[in-house]
């Protein structure tokens, strides 16, 4: 019953599958009797009964409507691929891949570059054929990564459809080109594959346009040029009616290439102020214009332009590159009068106010200057008040010492390149070591250190450092400094005298203790034969004796004893400057005092031919107990 074309591929798919396992599912066309024919899905199992003979059940279900609208829903999905193709009519390239089953087909191609790609029926290679193109490495990676088949899938599993990309490459002619790749994805509803369509438009011109409308927009300009180069030549892409006669009359026309060097000779000799006209032309030299540009994003020249009645107008030029990596120069040109002379007013004002200020700066007491640190490591000078060349006696050089194109003295430009490379070398690991350590910090004290002046004499500095902002080169710090030369030498000074006068002392104390212990000595050994003569007088004073002779011992005996006294007294003084001595408070009778007198003064009295008068005063105590 099985359709005659389907039969034998009908037959081998139920004989490969029971051949594996009794069971098969296949489907295939039945031929009704009136001629028309059925689809059908068939299920069978093959079962083995006691007597071991086969039985096979079928089950056959019609799937006519199913398949209708499989084939239906087939033919909409390829006339959604028709349509991408027909979509994109000025498509570089567009090609036709299979994601699932990694593959690509029906390539239709209109550039050199991409006619590479006839050969490739792998999404792969076609993805590394593409990528290969691209110029920038950024933009590669993104589209390597963009566009892999395992990106693509996810995306379309994830609700999307439509994936694009914009990025530059070259031709075969090396000439830069802006494209843009899009994809559009959809399910093939018989295999269930995710295929699509890949197209490539080049953008450049689109691209190009949008540039210069957006540069446009954000400015108001006379006249818009495209200069290129590497060619020498310009061309007008917008001249305003009242723009220089000059540019009316070379481009009669726009997009009209003219030679750069017939614009620039034309200009200075009609244009431009008189004065003005040779640094106009070395100021428009292709070089110097490609020179500021490597610098920075734009180079803008003022332009001085003489006026019919002789006046003078401003006009500004500015030059541009059109896009990244680009070779093309868009140069604007636009009537800044009123703003050139509100600046040169403004100008002037501020001028004014920063002598004003710098007036105020280098009247004051302390040192000044922003010093900038590129690392902790590295600090060097950016600007300095007068007070500062004062302080270290060098000449008045200009504040931003950096521009200072006068400046001859070796030290003065070897501080600008490092500011601690004059401090004296046993102080210099010391302020070197608090400027690393404070780098983060927001405000240090560096204390006093020695640095080298112009008059060749070390100079003591206090510094204070305050952070002020963070640039590109570095850390800007704000730092003051005051002279403390006298300081130092004064405390210096103060700290000598201390020494000396400690040393002194020193001394003083040492000789005192000398005396001392000579005293005590001394003392010590005079009682030794002094005893002698006390005892030996008591003994004498014992024996029966002349008037004359006991008169004389007692006399002996009392000015023994006052000499024993006086070296008492004597030890007692080494014992009052050893901090040891200790008074005994008791009484004395006056008449030993009456004795002492006529033993020992009274002689002497007599001997230098002087009189001796003692005055004595009794005053009675009654003292009760």
């Amino acid at each position: 019953m099985v359709y005659e074309e389907d039969r034998e591929k009908t037959l081998k798919s139920i004989l490969d599958q029971i051949a594996l396992a009794p069971f098969d599912q296949c489907e295939y066309r039945i031929e009704k009797k009136d001629g028309s024919l059925v689809w059908v899905k068939d299920e069978g199992h093959l079962v083995q009964d006691e007597q071991g003979k086969f039985w096979f059940y079928v089950v056959i279900i019609d799937i006519t409507a199913n398949i209708a609208r499989q084939e239906a829903e087939h033919l909409r999905f390829e006339e959604t691929i028709r349509d991408s193709f027909a979509a994109n009519p000025a498509a570089i390239g567009i090609i036709r891949v299979n994601l699932s089953r990694n593959s690509c087909e029906e390539p239709h191609v209109r550039s050199a570059s991409s006619a590479q790609v006839d050969h490739l029926l792998n999404y792969d290679d076609f993805l590394s054929h593409l990528e290969s193109l691209i110029i920038d490495p950024q933009e590669k990676a993104v589209f390597a990564e963009r566009f892999s088949r395992a990106k693509l899938l996810e995306g379309f599993n994830a609700g999307n459809d439509v994936f694009s990309l914009e990025y530059g490459r070259y031709d075969l002619l090396k000439e830069r080109h802006v494209i843009r790749t899009s994809a559009k994805l959809i399910r093939n509803p018989l295999t269930s594959d995710i295929e699509g369509v890949i197209s490539s438009l080049d953008i450049s011109q689109e691209r190009l346009m949008g540039s210069l409308f957006t540069i446009m927009t954000r400015h108001e300009y006379d006249f818009i040029t495209l200069y290129y180069p590497t060619k020498g030549k310009i061309e007008a892409i917008y001249l305003a009616p009242d723009c220089p006669e000059i540019f009316l009359r070379l481009f009669p026309k726009e997009h009209q290439l003219v030679p750069f060097s017939t614009l620039r000779e034309e200009s200075a000799a009609t244009w431009v102020d008189k004065a003005f006209a040779p640094d106009f032309l070395k100021m428009t030299e292709s070089s110097k214009i490609l020179d500021e540009l490597s610098r920075s994003d734009h180079y803008e020249l003022m332009v001085p332009v003489l006026q019919k009645d002789g006046g003078i107008r401003y006009r500004k030029l500015q030059h541009y590159y059109l896009e990244s990596g680009s070779d093309t120069i868009v140069i604007f040109d636009s009537d800044v009068t009123a703003l050139f002379l509100e600046q040169q007013r403004q100008a002037e004002a501020m001028k004014a106010e920063n002598e004003k200020v710098r007036n105020l700066m280098d009247s004051i007491a302390a040192g000044i200057s922003i010093l900038l640190m590129k690392d902790p490591n590295h600090v060097s000078f950016q600007y300095v008040n007068q007070r500062m060349f004062r302080i270290l006696h060098f000449p008045d050089y200009d504040h931003n010492i950096i521009f200072d194109k006068q400046i001859k003295n070796p030290l003065v430009l070897s501080y600008i390149q490092d500011a601690c490379i004059g401090v004296h070398p046993d102080d210099i690991a010391r302020v070197r070591a608090v400027f690393a350590a404070n780098y983060n910090e927001k405000q240090f004290t560096i204390a006093p250190y020695r640095t080298l002046g112009g008059d060749g004499v070390y100079h003591y500095l206090s510094q204070e450092v305050a952070f002020h902002e963070e640039t590109p080169e570095g850390k800007l710090f704000y730092a003051t400094y005051i002279d403390v030369s006298e300081e130092v030498v004064l405390r210096q000074e103060r700290e000598a005298q201390f020494e000396k006068e400690k040393s002194l002392r020193f001394q003083a104390m040492a000789a005192n203790d000398a005396k001392s212990e000579f005293l005590s000595r001394m003392s010590h050994d005079i009682r030794t034969p002094l005893n002698g003569i006390i005892g030996m007088s008591y003994l004498a004073q014992e024996e029966t004796n002349p008037p004359r002779t006991v008169e004389c011992l007692k006399k002996i005996d009392t000015s023994s004893k006052f000499l024993l006294g006086l070296i008492n007294d004597v030890l007692d003084m080494s014992k009052a400057e050893s901090n040891k001595i200790v008074l005994n408070p008791e009484p004395y009778p006056l008449e030993e005092f009456h004795a002492y007198l006529d033993a020992v003064i009274v002689p002497l009295m007599k001997e230098k031919g002087q009189h001796f008068l003692f005055k004595e005063e009794r005053t009675r105590r009654i003292i009760s107990r």
